[in-house]
Parts: C-alpha cells; sequence; structure tokens
C-alpha cells in the first residue's frame, strides 16, 4: 500500500508500515530520502545550504520510499555505512495514518560531528504511539561539514546550518503532511544533544522551534567539541594535499582563500586519501577532526566560557530560557570516554587499577589532558578527596568506579546541570517549562562495548527503550512497561511542554 502526499514542493509517493507494542497495532506513513537542500557539491562544497525548491515535475512524483546515501565521512574505526555520497542531503518523515495539526519532533543525530544518519534508529514506534510527526535527516560531518578557515573563505558550521536548514523546511511545509508548525521539538543525543543546545542557545532561530530534548550531551561540556584551531587544521590538511600553502601562511588572506579553492577541487578519494594514512599496518586518523567553530553567526561564542556567553550573547540564552527543556544522562556515561584510561578495549574487561593510578596519574594527568591547564595540588587534593570511595578506598571495584564517575561527571552530568541551571534563570519571564532526568535501567544489551563490572545503564543505552524497538518482544515485561512510558513522555512533552 502506497502513501501519497501533495505539497507546495510536489507530489511524494512514500510507504506505510504496521508497528505492534503489546498486542495493539497501528499505522505509520514513512516519507523517505526527501531533499531539503541541493547537492553541496562543486562550488558548493565549503558552503552553506542551499534550499532544494522543487523536486517533481508535473507529470512525475518524487519516489520517497527508500533512504539516501549517508554523508561522506571518514571515521577509521568500525565503519557503519557502506552507502556515501556527497549527495547526502535528505530528511525523512514518520507519520501516524491519521495526522491532523500534530506536534513536531525533529532528531539530530549523533557520531561525535565525524559521522551519523538519519536512518541510524528507528522513529516508527514514535511516530504511531506517540501520536507525533518524527523528522530524521543527514547532515554534512567531518571535513565536509566542518572545514574552516575561520574567515569568510570558509567559515565553517556546515553541518549546523544543514539542521538549520532542515528546521525552516520543517516550518514551511510540514502543515501538508498534517503538522503543526507551531509546535516543533529539536531532540538529540550525544552529538546530536550539543547541536541542539548550540541551536537553543542562537537568537536566529527564535520562532523555528519551541522545545527542545537533550540526551547526553551539552555544549556547555568542557569537553564541547569545538575546534580549538580549525585554520591550522585546514592548513594541515591543504599542505598535506599539496596545495601552496605553509604554517607561515597562516595569517595570509590570499593563500588561505587558495587553499579553500584547492581542497574544494579535490576528489572524495584524495582527501580520504590525505586524512588517512597506514602506520604499522594500522589506520590511523592523520589528522586532528574538523568541529565547529565559533563563527560570530550561529555561534557568537564558545558556550563553554561561561562569562562570554552571559556578556556577549545574552539574547541567545533568552532564547535558550523562552524554550520548554528537556534534559538528561545516564548513569555511567563515562563509559563512552574509557579510552581514555585503557587503549585496549578489550582491558576494559580485566581493569584493576590501584589507588595509586588515581593518585599519581588520574588527579594531574587527566585533569590537565580535560581543562587544558595546570592546577595547584590543593585543587587536585580536593578532586582526589571526592573521588575516593572511603567506604572502601583500597578495592580496585570501587576505584574503577569512581574514575568512570569523574569522567561522567565532567564529561556529560556536571554539564546537564550547569545547562539547567542557565535555563532556570530566565524561565520564569516566559514560563517555559524545565526537566532534568537520570536513566539508570539497565538493558538487555549495552550500545557501546561496556566493561561487565557496571550495573545499569551507560551512553546511549536510553535510546534501546526510546527508539530501538524493533526487539520489542524479546523485552522483559518492565523493559516493555518503561519503552511505552518513555515513548508517552517524550511525545507529551513535544505536544504540551509537559511529560505528564
Amino acid at each position: 500500500m502506497r502513501a501519497f502526499v501533495p505539497s507546495d514542493l510536489g507530489g511524494i509517493d512514500g510507504a506505510h508500515k504496521n508497528v505492534t507494542v503489546n498486542g495493539t497495532t497501528k499505522t505509520v506513513h514513512l516519507f523517505l530520502g526527501v531533499p531539503y537542500a541541493k547537492p553541496p557539491v562543486g562550488r558548493l562544497r565549503f558552503q552553506k545550504p542551499q534550499p532544494f525548491l522543487n523536486f517533481t515535475t508535473d507529470s512525475t512524483k518524487y519516489n520517497g520510499n527508500y533512504f539516501r546515501s549517508a554523508c561522506v565521512h571518514f571515521v577509521v574505526s568500525k565503519p557503519v555505512f557502506t552507502n556515501q555520497s556527497e549527495d547526502c542531503i535528505y530528511l525523512n518523515i514518520y507519520k501516524p495514518a491519521k495526522a491532523n495539526s500534530l506536534a513536531v519532533m525533529i532528531w539530530i543525530h549523533g557520531g561525535g560531528f565525524t559521522s551519523g544518519s538519519g536512518d541510524q534508529l528507528n522513529m516508527e514506534y514514535l511516530a504511531a504511539f506517540g501520536n507525533v510527526i518524527v523528522i530524521t535527516f543527514n547532515n554534512r560531518v567531518g571535513i565536509f561539514g566542518f572545514f574552516s578557515t575561520m574567515d569568510q573563505n570558509a567559515k565553517g558550521n556546515y553541518g549546523l546550518w544543514d539542521q538549520r536548514l532542515v528546521f525552516q523546511w520543517v516550518k514551511k511545509h510540514i502543515h501538508a503532511f498534517g503538522g503543526d508548525p507551531n509546535r516543533i521539538t529539536i531532540i538529540g543525543q550525544s552529538a546530536g544533544a550539543v547541536s541542539c543546545s548550540k541551536h537553543a542557545m542562537s537568537e536566529m532561530n527564535r520562532n523555528l522551534f519551541q522545545r527542545v530534548i537533550t540526551q547526553s550531551g551539552s555544549s556547555m561540556s568542557v569537553l564541547n567539541d569545538m575546534s580549538v584551531d580549525a585554520r591550522l587544521n585546514a592548513i594541515k590538511l591543504a599542505e598535506d594535499a599539496g596545495c601552496q600553502i605553509s604554517k607561515e601562511d597562516y595569517n595570509n588572506e590570499g593563500k588561505l582563500a587558495d587553499i579553500v579553492q584547492c581542497v574544494r577541487n579535490m576528489d572524495v578519494p584524495k582527501i580520504k586519501d590525505v586524512m588517512i594514512t597506514t602506520r604499522n599496518k594500522k589506520k590511523v586518523e592523520r589528522l586532528p577532526v574538523f568541529l565547529p567553530v565559533v563563527d560570530g553567526d550561529l555561534i557568537k561564542v564558545d558556550p563553554k566560557d561561561e562569562k562570554k556567553l552571559e556578556t556577549e550573547n545574552n539574547e541567545g540564552l533568552q532564547f535558550f530560557g523562552s524554550l520548554d527543556f528537556l534534559n538528561g544522562i545516564t548513569k555511567w556515561e563515562g563509559v563512552s570516554l574509557m579510552h581514555v584510561i585503557q587503549n585496549d578495549i578489550n582491558d576494559l574487561y580485566k581493569s584493576q587499577p590501584r589507588p595509586e593510578t588515581i593518585k599519581n596519574w588520574f588527579t594531574p594527568s587527566l585533569i590537565k589532558s580535560i581543562f587544558k591547564r595546570r592546577f595547584p595540588k590543593e585543587i587536585q587534593q580536593l578532586v582526589l578527596n571526592r573521588y575516593t570511595n572511603w567506604n572502601d578506598p583500597l578495592s580496585p571495584n570501587t576505584v574503577r568506579e569512581q574514575i568512570l564517575q569523574f569522567l561522567g561527571d565532567v564529561a556529560y552530568n556536571v554539564p546537564a546541570v550547569r545547562a539547567t541551571r542557565e535555563h532556570f534563570k530566565y524561565e520564569y519571564d516566559t514560563g517555559s517549562g524545565n526537566y532534568l532526568y537520570h536513566f539508570v535501567a539497565e538493558p538487555s544489551a549495552y550500545v557501546m562495548e561496556t566493561p561487565f563490572w557496571t550495573e545499569g545503564a551507560t551512553h546511549a543505552d536510553d535510546l534501546l527503550f526510546l527508539l530501538e524497538m524493533d526487539n520489542f518482544d524479546n523485552y522483559t515485561d518492565w523493559q516493555r512497561q518503561l519503552s511505552v512510558s518513555m515513548m508517552m513522555y517524550w511525545a507529551n512533552f513535544a505536544k504540551t511542554g509537559y511529560v505528564l
């Protein structure tokens, strides 16, 4: 059975699918691979996205029955997507069969700004049983999403601008699919949550969405994915690729313009060869990853700089305070950073740290690597005291748990609380809502490779209950109930700003 929607962009053919939860079956319509921007190739590489104006002619219907290619990315370990292309700027629409002025949820995928795709997660259940319209999409990542000389030649943040264009597309066109353009929620997990956080603090997004959900990610984290020196990264890449440039040309505007054009003209295999090299028969990343930058436009200041955020982006914070805000973390977020203390993932299963690990390495070295500065011994001692389990300070079990807790606190937990407090400063002026959740439920299987000695949810495990329900029949009774409850809470929030 086909689904069809006429819109001001042209007619689009889709499909339908029946999904069942606890014996109840509902129908969801799928419109996949809908273009929202012109392919960012050729002269449009390293440019803001340009809207796709019309995808059909009078005699044809657009085929929305399959996902399009993921955006090109160069992640060395565990590649997820086989079909990749620069022509990747497409979105996907999941809607209940009967839709009339429904609330809309726009999902921003994770992937550390270096990978990810809009088809990674199954949104059919949330759409059908939450009775909401869910949008997913691809946006540019890695070098194609964030290459920047930090000047007018290549400002960067193209992946974030792709996301914003989706917000504009939904605002303008979602009525044709039965959506309410005045009830739009942006939602993301991990780097997707960081993206949501950045957009929620940008005044230029006012009226594009009314609510925001950030799951395990905040732009206020000291580990916030912002490029330290994007121009130097660009010069290194161009120099290795054979463009006429060196570090001595750092402030040469003409040279910078030349390298942007030089890299723009390279084909994808050439860029991949430059980005990845073979060393000791192992593929390793040669250059720092390309990440968001402060462009003075979409991102006016680095959100983790609290003083600048409040003095130079006050309008952005006021906009943030006007949004209904749902923000959360899992029990063991630090699992996502275990590679910091174990180079070999297999060592996670035999980790037996001693108290000296914290005293001799954890306190001086790890703190310096995270905060990019040295701290007085008195501060180091305070941290050591805080992350020592004084009930059993010598046990390897308690030591490794305290290390994991520290990693989670720094990267996710404290930033989540800080974001909640920042929102709280402004919400009384606007009447907006503010929720903070802590997800502890242990799944049957973890999303990330996880040491056996943890108990409870780790990074991204909340998604197994909210979205990944293809194996719903294999869930226990309490897991099924939690899944249904989470869908209802998230959908209710998108509809009204309240979870109940």
